[in-house]
């Protein structure tokens, strides 16, 4: 099953239905496969800086932590909802946003944390 999903994960990837993150979750030193479905990366990443990205991927480190701990053997993928506050900077005002997220952490056979999807709390994923 978990082959399935993975694949399913990969396909909308590669149909563009989700936006790989892997080369800023490394940056930000998270071991695992990111991507982010379009309507959170439009609500959440979308005309924001470098430090934006970097604030969103800490939620989602902790929300991985919380989901590795929390999670059951075998249970091979585990959701968890969370909420992160975003700030943007406009005209010399910072604005706070507040979103609401879910993570779909997938783990290994092992129960190590191997692959998450970022989307906004109720949206239907691609996979």
């Amino acid at each position: 099953m978990m082959n399935t999903v993975l694949n399913s994960r990969e396909e909308a990837l590669n149909r563009g239905k989700l936006i790989n993150l892997d080369d800023e979750a490394l940056d930000a030193g998270l071991p695992l496969d990111l991507a982010i479905t379009l309507p959170a990366h439009k609500h959440c990443l979308e005309d924001r800086n470098d430090n934006d990205v970097r604030d969103l991927l800490k939620g989602v480190e902790m929300a991985a932590v919380v989901a590795f701990i929390a999670h059951q053997p075998p249970q091979r993928t585990f959701r968890i909802d969370y909420r992160s506050v975003l700030s943007q900077k406009t005209n010399g005002s910072t604005q706070q946003q507040t979103s609401r997220l879910t993570l779909r952490v997938h783990f290994s056979e092992q129960g190590i944390p191997i692959a998450a999807t970022l989307g906004l709390m109720g949206e239907r994923f691609p996979y």
